[in-house]
């Protein structure tokens, strides 16, 4: 669980220095750094199901979720998500970040080789890996530290995640040494520093 959790921290880093600097600030705009990749495009479900002409139920039941889902087309992929009044504006990104998880952390690709078709272990094990890349992307534990935040409000309004997220956060916070990894706590600071001088000069 720890070396995943290094290895998807390496995936976080590598893909946040691909972004131009004036993304690179908080709170994070998810649909701005998904729409930096030319081989991913993203639907709400409600216009997927007009332009289709189709009922949203289906579209939901085509997704098999309720919330958001991926599919790849090709070497192409796309995140669909329900945009309902129904699911906050933090909810809903949240859900966008961890369907890119999927995408950066190969799990396409990962299924597809091993061909697998319903194995509840693994779907649960890449489930975790895509939750914990959106927490490490909109809400990253080094900034946190950072910022010298407070409480699981102070969470909540910096980074505009849900009050979930910001519980979770503030969790992984109380634990957090960062002397247990230090080169993800400085590469992360050390990214979003140089990003903002770049904005004031």
């Amino acid at each position: 669980m720890v070396y995943r959790n290094r290895k998807i921290e390496k995936s976080v880093l590598c893909f946040l220095r691909t972004l131009p600097s004036d993304i690179l600030c908080f709170p994070f705009d998810i649909r701005k750094a998904v729409n930096t990749l030319e081989k991913c495009k993203m639907h709400a479900y409600q216009n997927f199901a007009w332009r289709n002409r189709v009922p949203l139920q289906d579209v939901i039941d085509f997704c098999q979720s309720e919330t958001g889902c991926t599919h790849k087309q090709d070497d192409k992929y796309i995140i669909m998500y329900n945009g309902s009044s129904k699911f906050p504006n933090e909810r809903i990104k949240y859900t966008i970040a961890h369907e890119l998880g999927h995408i950066i952390l190969g799990h396409h690709e990962i299924i597809r080789q091993q061909q697998i078709a319903q194995n509840d272990r693994i779907d649960k094990a890449l489930e975790r890996e895509a939750n914990y890349f959106a927490a490490c992307i909109l809400c990253p534990i080094p900034i946190i530290h950072q910022m010298k935040l407070e409480s699981v409000y102070c969470i909540e309004d910096a980074f505009e995640v849900s009050r979930e997220a910001a519980v979770i956060a503030w969790n992984d916070y109380y634990y957090y040494n960062k002397s247990y990894n230090i080169p993800w706590h400085n590469d992360m600071i050390r990214l979003y520093e140089n990003a903002n001088q770049i904005k004031e000069s």
